[in-house]
């Protein structure tokens, strides 16, 4: 065991094979851009199913089966440490194995990260997106990126497109509790140099209007942009040199998003629980675009905005890769 040590709250990777590469190199660009120590975790639990057999397995397969475990748990914390000091060698690193689940390993950790990265593959037929960055996203204690093994914009650069125009969008509403989103989306813009894009899309079927409303959709679009423009206030004066392309969509929000998401860099989202998104829980909409977003998404809950600001010192014992 290493004696504890005093760094600064890290950027969190969790790391299971190579569709995690992504988020990997990911999550190390935003640690040498931010100057921040970078913590990768491999969870292994050693709690294997065993499914040869009728009865239950002998004391020697369950040693056979975690010793096998623990070796290639170790085999692959090498191999990622390697890559990631070549790639990256400014950035103080560490990589640990956790005896437990991925969900649980990274939510546990995130108490004391300023970022928890995550990756995910769409299944083949169902399109859905692993147990783990659904766990993360939802009970994470710091922002989490989710990043696509493909990205739209590692896509255009592959086929040589030269029409993709990096961005950073946020996904709005008209309520201040997305603050914290948008305060994280003006900090990542500002570091990346590109347009910083809030995104406020409704979406009402008429046959559920009232007869009696007036299906006026411009003067609904201008009490939008006024609700829109009041919250950008503070932060544009904060970020002057940030360039905001505001972005009103007459459509549904989690389609909005997602087709926004096919020239950006980053998508941010609010999760808000009982305050924040009124339409961007961690629901439906949110899900949809986790799902199918084309682009590392991060979901940013109320409060967390703090922890980005005023990065805290903590101590933490582990058993660095050799």
């Amino acid at each position: 065991m290493s004696t504890a040590s005093t760094i600064e709250a890290p950027i969190l990777v969790g790391y299971a094979d190579h569709d995690s590469d992504a988020a990997l190199q990911w999550a190390a660009r935003e640690a040498s851009r931010r100057h921040l120590p970078l913590r990768v975790v491999h969870a292994d639990s050693t709690a294997a199913d065993y499914p040869w057999g009728w009865g239950y397995p002998v004391a020697g397969d369950i040693v056979r089966v975690q010793e096998a475990l623990r070796d290639n748990a170790k085999a692959v914390l090498a191999e990622l440490s390697k890559r990631v000091r070549e790639s990256h060698p400014d950035v103080p690193f560490v990589a640990t194995r956790a005896d437990t689940t991925p969900g649980e390993a990274l939510v546990s950790a995130s108490a004391e990260a300023t970022l928890l990265v995550v990756g995910h593959g769409r299944h083949p037929v169902a399109g859905t997106m692993g147990s783990t960055a659904a766990t993360v996203a939802a009970h994470s204690r710091c922002p989490v990126v989710v990043v696509p093994t493909v990205t739209a914009s590692e896509k255009a650069k592959d086929e040589g497109d030269t029409r993709f125009s990096a961005t950073v969008v946020v996904g709005l509403d008209d309520s201040p509790e997305c603050d914290d989103a948008l305060g994280f989306g003006f900090q990542q813009a500002a570091a990346r140099g590109v347009p910083l894009v809030p995104l406020h899309a409704w979406w009402v079927d008429p046959l559920f209007l009232p007869t009696a409303l007036p299906a006026d959709w411009d003067d609904i679009d201008a009490k939008a942009q006024a609700a829109v423009n009041l919250l950008l206030g503070q932060w544009k004066a904060r970020f002057p040199e940030v360039k905001v392309e505001p972005m009103l969509a007459r459509m549904r929000p989690a389609d909005a998003l997602v087709a926004a998401s096919h020239s950006a860099e980053l998508l941010v989202v609010g999760c808000r629980g009982r305050g924040g998104f009124s339409s961007l829980l961690l629901g439906s909409v949110s899900r949809k675009v986790l799902h199918r977003a084309h682009c590392p998404v991060a979901v940013v809950r109320r409060g967390q905005l703090p922890a980005l600001q005023d990065i805290e010192v903590h101590e933490f014992d582990e058993t660095p890769a050799s």
